[in-house]
């Protein structure tokens, strides 16, 4: 099951799609762009599951997809990105795509079953 959450960029329309990378542990978390991405460390103080921060381990990127690898195990069920309060205003904690421009927020996007 794949969730699906309009974005726009630019002219073009993109889908984000979130799912447990390993249904069983839930200790990793796939973010599918649809399009070529890039991660820096940065990024993770704007990740929360369930409006808690992510104790991420670890995030990398591999084309289109950034996998998250949590420190312990998550019973969350959804995923917000970059909350306008807490946000700090500085773009390198933005997620950007490979073309350089930085994906938009979004906000209580449920987490799939892979």
């Amino acid at each position: 099951m794949w969730v699906r959450v309009p974005k726009v960029v630019g002219n073009s329309r993109q889908e984000l799609r979130v799912f447990w990378g390993k249904a069983d542990a839930k200790d990793e978390i796939a973010l599918d762009f649809g399009q070529p991405m890039t991660w820096a460390d940065e990024t993770e103080k704007d990740i929360h599951l369930d409006d808690a921060r992510v104790p991420i381990s670890e995030g990398k990127v591999a084309g289109n997809i950034i996998t998250l690898k949590l420190r312990q195990p998550s019973t969350a069920r959804t995923i917000p990105y970059l909350s306008g309060q807490n946000w700090d205003g500085k773009p390198a904690s933005l997620i950007f795509g490979a073309n350089g421009i930085a994906a938009l927020t979004f906000y209580d996007v449920v987490i799939a079953l892979p």
